[in-house]
């Protein structure tokens, strides 16, 4: 995406088809907003929680809440050497639709990846391609609306242990492979 009315463009798809977007400096008037699609739909709104919520009183008061609410975060980096965002997101069992880029494809599994084999959580899309973006929700959203409720409830658990499986201090994990480089240069320093 090259501009922001892009962004607007794609993100209102997702209002069109029941969801509720979170995004900088609107989580006022998005949590009014869910609370009255709640009362007016007759099924639950996905609530797709966007990177990054304004830090204000509001924000600390209610982003654990809107994030462990979110269905979906939407992570439309460019580039990326981790993706904490992402992460953070299954960390609350949200799928994550993003480009993909960078670090991300090392944690994340495409719903079109068939080494996936039903444990995906992520929708990939193109960053320049609104088409595939629009697509990604989408798909995220016929997907999370065909599910039922233990269905859903399996959902969030696989994609909170997938995020558990990134801990940094897990064996054979970044902790490990410190310190055996660390151990292999003290050795070296001192035969």
């Amino acid at each position: 995406m090259r501009t922001s009315s892009e962004a607007d463009g794609a993100l209102s798809a997702i209002q069109q088809r029941g969801g509720v977007v979170i995004q900088d400096n609107e989580v006022r008037h998005n949590v009014l907003a869910l609370a009255k699609h709640a009362r007016e739909s007759k099924r639950s709104p996905a609530l797709v929680g966007a990177p990054c919520i304004c830090r204000t009183q509001l924000q600390d008061h209610f982003g654990p809440i809107l994030r462990a609410a979110a269905d979906i975060v939407f992570v439309p980096s460019r580039t990326e050497a981790f993706g904490l965002v992402a992460a953070e997101g299954l960390s609350y069992g949200s799928l994550v639709v993003t480009t993909g880029v960078g670090g991300l494809r090392d944690f994340l599994r495409d719903r079109r990846d068939p080494t996936a084999r039903g444990a995906h959580n992520a929708y990939f899309f193109t960053p320049t391609s609104r088409r595939e973006l629009e697509e990604a929700l989408g798909d995220a959203l016929d997907y999370l609306a065909s599910l039922s409720t233990s269905q859903t409830e399996a959902l969030v658990r696989q994609l909170i242990a997938q995020a558990h499986s990134l801990r940094w201090d897990r064996q054979d994990g970044p902790l490990d492979r410190y310190d055996i480089v660390y151990s292999t240069a003290l050795q070296a320093l001192y035969i």
